[in-house]
């Protein structure tokens, strides 16, 4: 009886391994707790081992019934990691310092799903996932054009606002101005979450800009006053005519976080304004005229027309400060670069930062370019204190008017005397007044000699 039974446990472990033991049944019973070191420390979850006969021994061939086969394994490759231990390879990680595309542009004339009271849940969610912002909120009825009579008009238009009442005049409350008023209101909403929204951002150190006429009533709204309130907040003036190709003398306003576009020495500066009302600073032509049509007494079309969408060089300029913005700040890590609000049907502010984006990241060295100007020396060893490169004894001693603010002018115009005004210049206080460094270069063409 004993010996049918030993039998019968050796013929259901040979149809494992599909050879019989070697082994006597009493040896091969305590070889089945699995207690060797050598086995226990070659388990592994990802590992699986061929299957070895229970006698010690490897098959000659497994009965394909029995073994289970494998896939073949994938060739290892530096950039793969393991599918049980998930360590990041040398390449993963790295800062490839891609900058995003931006996001679809919105305004209502691309299309119903881009209307920005519509669908302002759907547009909040695309701002969030953006690293920059431009908004330029319609303005028609913010205009001061309104409050001028139109020669030759019997009936000019009606002024909707005033700065005592920025949200509308009183009589828009009678019934018979129901649709605008409701127009009105409309625009008051998006001029205010605009300004709301510059204000979030500057609040997280994003860059932003928010675009209006310079004589906009806009700027009396309780949320534009508190923007410009804020520290790090500019307000750039500058007229179309100064940016190819307008050659109307529109005058207009950016209101932003980004100091570059504000500052008059920079090359991203949008501080560009036309000195002349008739002749044009850029073009030393006349400027094109605001000529309305008027038909039967009426306005048919107002000489603003045409002039809602920026000019070409305008858009360049403003991209280049937006994008390099980006890049100084780091901001690699969002689903969108920059998304622009109230972007009129061609946006050619957005296409113009997708393009310069393009540039960037179609050239290595290239993203690298607002880094490199704040980056430290790579030269080896120690490296001896350098003076600035520009100070505030040089910007004195070449008679620059030091400005904290663009918008703040510390010598007034109209003194027609380079001396005078070279004077002046030097008895004001500078930034950095700690500077004791002048050039030999400054010092040749300073006309003291740089001794100030």
């Amino acid at each position: 009886m004993k010996k049918n039974v030993f039998v019968g446990v050796m013929r259901s472990i040979s149809s494992v391994s599909g050879e019989p033991p070697e082994e006597s049944p009493l040896k091969f019973r305590r070889k089945l707790p699995d207690r060797s070191p050598k086995r226990a420390s070659q388990e592994s979850t990802c590992n699986v081992r061929s299957i070895v006969s229970v006698s010690g021994e490897p098959p000659e061939e497994s009965p394909p019934k029995v073994r289970r086969k494998l896939p073949a394994p994938l060739p290892k490759k530096a950039s793969q990691a393991s599918p049980c231990n998930e360590v990041p390879s040398e390449s993963e990680g790295a800062d490839t310092k891609v900058i995003p595309q931006p996001a679809e542009p919105w305004d209502k004339l691309r299309g119903d799903q881009f209307d920005v009271i519509d669908n302002e849940s759907t547009l909040d969610e695309v701002v969030s996932d953006s690293a920059s912002l431009h908004l330029g909120p319609n303005c028609g009825t913010f205009t001061r054009a309104r409050e001028r009579p139109i020669p030759g008009v019997r009936n000019s238009p009606l002024p909707l606002r005033s700065n005592d009442h920025p949200e509308g005049l009183p009589y828009l409350a009678q019934p018979r101005w129901k649709r605008m008023r409701e127009r009105v209101e409309r625009d008051t909403y998006m001029a205010k979450s605009a300004a709301r929204r510059c204000i979030n951002f500057l609040k997280a150190g994003l860059p932003f800009t928010l675009e209006h006429p310079g004589n906009s009533i806009a700027r009396e709204l309780k949320e534009w006053q508190e923007l410009v309130a804020l520290d790090g907040v500019f307000i750039i003036e500058h007229h179309h005519c100064m940016f190819s190709p307008c050659l109307k003398r529109k005058f207009q306003i950016v209101i932003t976080n980004i100091p570059s576009l504000a500052d008059p020495l920079s090359s991203n500066s949008l501080n560009r304004t036309c000195s002349d009302r008739k002749v044009c600073s850029r073009t030393n032509c006349p400027h094109e005229a605001f000529t309305h049509e008027i038909k039967d007494g009426w306005v048919s079309k107002f000489g603003t027309a045409g002039t809602a969408e920026y000019p070409e060089e305008l858009c360049e300029v403003q991209a280049k400060g937006i994008v390099e913005a980006i890049v100084e700040r780091a901001l690699f890590n969002f689903k969108f670069s920059f998304v622009e609000v109230f972007s009129g049907p061609n946006a050619p502010l957005t296409e113009a930062v997708k393009k310069y984006i393009n540039v960037l990241n179609n050239s290595g060295p290239g993203l690298d370019l607002a880094l490199k100007r704040s980056g430290p020396s790579s030269s080896k060893g120690p490296v001896p204190l350098q003076p600035p490169k520009w100070s505030s004894l040089e910007s004195r001693a070449t008679g620059l008017q030091p400005k904290w603010n663009s918008n703040f002018q510390l010598i007034k115009d109209g003194l027609n005397d380079p001396w005078e005004h070279l004077a002046r210049a030097k008895s004001l206080a500078h930034p950095s007044m700690d500077d004791a460094y002048i050039h030999s270069d400054t010092r040749r063409i300073s006309p003291d000699g740089g001794d100030s």
